[in-house]
């Protein structure tokens, strides 16, 4: 008898947060500004738990600078 091996998903809930939390931040920087916000108000605006920003970014602010690369990123030409 073989194990079956669990049906995986490409992104799966990881990337469906991590999307949830940049918009979130892309709205409120656009909205209140840079500052104006706190890692309550970006995970409210995305659904989330803040201990779930918390484990995956540590604080605000490398969650604002990965949100700024992933943007710069998607602005450069290959």
């Amino acid at each position: 008898m073989s194990e079956r091996q669990p049906v995986r998903r490409p992104g799966g809930r990881s990337a469906r947060v991590a999307a949830e939390v940049h918009r979130a931040v892309t709205e409120l920087i656009s909205e209140r500004g840079y500052g104006n916000f706190t890692v309550g108000d970006v995970a409210a605006r995305a659904g989330v738990a803040d201990s779930s920003i918390y484990r995956r970014w540590g604080d605000l602010e490398t969650l604002l600078g990965e949100v700024a690369l992933a943007r710069l990123n998607a602005r450069s030409p290959m």
